[in-house]
């Protein structure tokens, strides 16, 4: 008989041997503990993972870890990042998958969670109401940009540092000016290295050459590619991705959607952009999810007046209403305008496709709504 349930702490040693076997049995050698230490370098982690467990033996496990997102400085919402979803391979068609992600969501629902996000394969997850959706935007720089379209930057004046050492005093001015960003993920200070170190990440500090090392700012990377970075005085952009192009033939940047003025500079130097989607989401509480991100959106671009009604099956109906750039979402019993599944809407409010769809002005205004989680937080 299968015991679904969530694991106990002493259970910890083995959800990591199990899931470091599965993955490693599926594609390359995984060792969490290395890949994820913000989770499994420290004790506790066995509150967010659900177990499927026959004869003692751990046979499948799906883990779900919450975080708080931040938009701006006043309003959050409460997030869950899905992942390590494992099933032994000899357990594989027993419906281990199934039992667990079904209780992780039934437990997000009750727990108040307003949406959830995961990486994985479309259709796998399609099966649980999850779609494509959030937006991210990379621009891919080489050496004929340096050369040719930041000819005047000078190169020396930011320098660029690796911070490994997790009693850095440098990584409180990083937590503060982290805590800072327009839309981020709260981050435990005495993690804060862990969680810049997701997925092999490194974690550069930019400090002023001329003025004794001055912090300027931070920025996250997986080799070559930036994914998040952060400046106290966005004039030191282009130094600074001039000083991170030294010694090399071609680098990206991530840049979120929202950041207007850094994607219209880096559109005029980069070699090339691209728009593509960010996670797989799930919005559980639509009224709140969206009035938030909404209200969010029209702080940097304006939106439309209006109103407009949707129904999500099993989820709700719903009035957006916009007058005078105040958005509110409420509860309606209203005729629908659209009814859609869940994943129909995630890929209507949520998805870059979206600007591509027919609509009226004002939810062209509307469309997509901004989101996405930093990588480092990804789970």
């Amino acid at each position: 008989m299968t015991e679904y349930r969530l694991a106990r702490p002493q259970e910890e040693a083995d959800v990591l041997d199990f899931i470091n076997m599965v993955f490693s049995m599926h594609s390359q050698p995984h060792d969490f503990a290395a890949l994820l230490p913000k989770v499994y370098a420290h004790p506790g982690f066995a509150r967010y993972h659900y177990v499927a467990v026959e004869d003692g033996h751990i046979r499948g496990t799906v883990a779900l870890l919450p975080l708080t997102l931040r938009v701006e400085e006043n309003c959050a919402l409460k997030a869950g990042y899905i992942g390590s979803v494992a099933v032994h391979p000899y357990s594989r068609g027993a419906g281990h998958m199934k039992a667990l992600m079904r209780m992780a969501l039934t437990d997000a629902e009750a727990q108040g969670y307003d949406l959830l996000a995961l990486g994985g394969r479309r259709q796998r997850y399609a099966y649980f109401g999850f779609e494509k959706g959030g937006q991210r935007l990379t621009f891919s720089l080489n050496s004929d940009n340096v050369r040719h379209a930041m000819a005047d930057v000078d190169e020396d004046a930011v320098r660029i540092r690796e911070v490994t050492d997790a009693q850095d005093t440098v990584l409180e001015d990083v937590w503060q000016l982290s805590r800072r960003q327009m839309l981020t993920c709260e981050r435990d200070r005495e993690r804060l290295l862990d969680i810049f170190h997701s997925w092999h990440n490194a974690l550069y500090v930019l400090e002023d050459a001329r003025q004794d090392g001055t912090f300027l700012g931070y920025l996250n990377a997986s080799g070559d590619q930036i994914c998040e970075l952060a400046l106290l005085d966005e004039r030191r952009l282009a130094e600074t991705l001039k000083a991170w192009m030294r010694g090399r033939a071609k680098a990206g940047i991530t840049v979120p959607m929202y950041q207007r003025v850094r994607a219209s500079y880096l559109k005029s130097i980069a070699e090339n952009y691209t728009v593509t989607d960010a996670h797989m989401l799930r919005v559980i509480n639509w009224r709140h999810t969206l009035e938030t991100l909404l209200t969010f959106k029209s702080g940097y671009q304006p939106l439309c007046d209006g109103r407009f009604v949707f129904e999500v099956e099993d989820g709700g109906r719903y009035l957006i209403q916009v007058r005078d750039h105040e958005v509110v979402v409420r509860d309606t019993q209203e005729a629908p305008a659209l009814c859609f599944t869940q994943q129909r809407a995630a890929e209507f409010f949520f998805s870059p496709y979206s600007a591509l769809m027919e609509a009226s002005p004002m939810l062209k205004s509307f469309l997509p709504a901004p989101f996405e989680i930093p990588s480092a937080d990804a789970f």
